[in-house]
């Protein structure tokens, strides 16, 4: 767009379908954007948005922003992000059981959507040489894992949180 200032646009469509043991389906159809950004002086950001809308659990708008800056000649560099998540159960998850794995499929299953955040630190020791250290934060809604009691299907838990360094 200008000197230091990059757009990325895009657009997808993707179908996932399942014919045995029965037919199955959903469409996805998506546009995302992103703005990189080189300010000058070590300064760097990064900006993005995407709307998907799928055919069998709606449409969900997601986004993140993520800053760095490089602190002068040192080599080292913090940076950090914040953002928005969404994935569907796939069509496993939902249609397909196997018994003879004592797994079985639920149709009831709804997205994961997420909130997290991370912040670090890169250091550049010398050249080819480099360390680093991130600590991370998730906030899920409907996770989708197998089933804590029974282990035999994929169930939606209410409230999950990951966290690491």
């Amino acid at each position: 767009v200008s000197d230091g200032q990059t757009i990325v646009l895009g657009a997808e469509t993707a179908r996932d379908a399942a014919h045995l043991p029965l037919s199955a389906g959903y469409t996805t159809n998506a546009g995302y954007a992103e703005l990189q950004s080189d300010w000058g002086s070590g300064i760097f950001s990064a900006a993005s948005i995407r709307y998907d809308d799928n055919s069998q659990f709606g449409d969900k708008l997601t986004w993140r922003i993520a800053p760095s800056v490089a602190l002068g000649d040192t080599g080292l560099r913090l940076k950090g992000s914040v953002g928005t998540g969404f994935k569907a159960p796939s069509l496993d998850q939902l249609y397909h059981s196997y018994p003879s794995f004592f797994f079985f499929a639920n149709p009831n299953l709804k997205p994961e959507t997420s909130t997290g955040y991370d912040v670090g630190a890169d250091w550049a020791v010398t050249s080819g040489v480099s360390a680093g250290a991130t600590w991370l934060h998730n906030d899920i809604k409907n996770l989708i894992t197998t089933d804590p009691v029974t282990f035999s299907t994929s169930v939606n838990l209410n409230k999950a949180r990951t966290e690491g360094l």
